[in-house]
């Protein structure tokens, strides 16, 4: 399976990084769409109109942006596929508004499915779609990570057991690191990671190797390898791809 980072950053963008995106290659499917992701899938050599379905994790700006312009290239390339769109229930809600407000579902056909139920908030949300497995995680917003065979992605999420669960013994996870490991604090009261605590969930989830994505500065990978010898941990920048 071919893994494309097309966006790496949180929600500020840097000069060579933009908002998370990850594009699984051999399932036509989109985790996520951050920053111009339409552009990022042609420098990258990849046809736009070979995205079937879009996995959101949740409904904050950063993870959602590039939808609207996405389906606006789809749309002008004549797709005539349909295109699922997956995530939580307020996320799709938002999601509908926004692609009737530019008329992109006149010329497209576009598939929502929501993946939780705001009166079971409290309760535990996990399922499968697709061959995509789900779980509910902790975030400031109803957030859902997704894996699919041995990829796991965590969406933004504070230290979670569900997540442990869902990733357990993945080739690939790739999980948000937010703030640095000084932050655990505020990380842990916005609902986020830092690399630390992401590697802690990786350790315990048993994967190969963690992709450390989300991150509001570029990690060195290196130094965490140095310090943490019994999983590989990458940090990877935009348009890299990792193949497991």
């Amino acid at each position: 399976m071919k893994i494309h980072f097309l966006g790496t950053s949180w929600a500020v963008p840097s000069k060579d990084r933009s908002g998370t995106s990850i594009y699984l290659e051999n399932h036509g499917t989109l985790l996520d769409c951050g920053g111009d992701v339409a552009q990022k899938l042609i420098k990258m050599e990849k046809d736009p109109l070979d995205i079937e379905k879009i996995f959101l994790t949740h409904e904050h700006l950063d993870h959602l942006y590039g939808l609207p312009s996405l389906l606006q290239v789809i749309k002008l390339l004549g797709n005539k596929k349909e295109v699922s769109i997956f995530g939580p229930t307020d996320t799709i809600e938002k999601i509908k508004k926004v692609t009737s407000l530019f008329g992109l579902e006149e010329d497209l056909k576009l598939n929502y499915t929501s993946l939780d139920n705001r009166e079971k908030e409290e309760q535990r949300v996990r399922g499968e779609i697709e061959g995509f497995r789900y779980t509910k995680v902790k975030h400031s917003k109803p957030t859902l990570a997704y894996r699919k065979n041995k990829v796991t992605f965590s969406g933004d999420t504070s230290y979670s057991e569900e997540l442990i669960d869902l990733a357990k013994n993945s080739q690939l996870l790739i999980h948000e690191a937010t703030f640095k490991d000084s932050e655990r604090k505020k990380a842990k009261e916005k609902g986020h990671s830092t690399p630390k605590e992401a590697i802690k969930t990786g350790l315990k989830s048993n994967v190969d190797k963690i992709a450390l994505v989300h991150t509001n500065s570029q990690l060195d990978s290196d130094e965490l390898n140095k310090k943490y010898k019994s999983i590989d941990i990458l940090a990877p920048n935009d348009l890299e791809t990792i193949e497991i």
